[in-house]
């Protein structure tokens, strides 16, 4: 599972990224007016744009993903964050193995596949959120299923 806060922040600054790349082979006044007056203006219209959408599609999907564990015996799922991922690959590579005796899997350490600089900054997407029930059941759902983190990934 990922936060609402950080797959939201990623899915906006995915769009922008791709204008931002367009003004970055400009050169001149073009580059300079973006710089200074366009940059942060986009930005900003497409958090106002796209953040209730994108967190509506965050709770649409991890309350699927809630309701699937709701109907699976502990032993049949395991929920994983990317901070357990980090800190724990090792762990988690071995209790999957013992778990669901997964054969021919060659443990690579999390660290050697996740590549933090392309991780988007997180945004403040809070004041971009008119319907500030989503925030309080997008932070419930959260926290619900962290509640289900193996115990070495609390």
């Amino acid at each position: 599972i990922r936060d609402f806060m950080t797959v939201v922040s990623s899915l906006i600054s995915r769009i922008y990224k791709r204008t931002e790349n367009k003004y970055a082979t400009r050169k001149g006044l073009s580059r300079w007016i973006w710089v200074r007056f366009k940059q942060k203006r986009r930005m900003n219209l497409l958090q106002k744009k796209w953040a209730e959408h994108f967190l509506k599609t965050w709770l649409l999907y991890n309350q699927q993903i809630k309701k699937l564990i709701q109907t699976l015996p502990q032993q049949q799922y395991m929920v994983v964050d990317q901070n357990s991922l980090i800190s724990y690959s090792q762990q988690i590579f071995d209790q999957m193995n013992r778990q669901w005796q997964l054969e021919g899997l060659r443990f690579i350490p999390y660290h050697q596949l996740f590549k933090k600089s392309l991780q988007s900054k997180v945004l403040d997407l809070k004041p971009f959120i008119k319907n500030k029930a989503l925030i309080r059941e997008a932070e419930a759902l959260q926290c619900w299923l962290q509640s289900h983190l193996p115990a070495f990934g609390k």
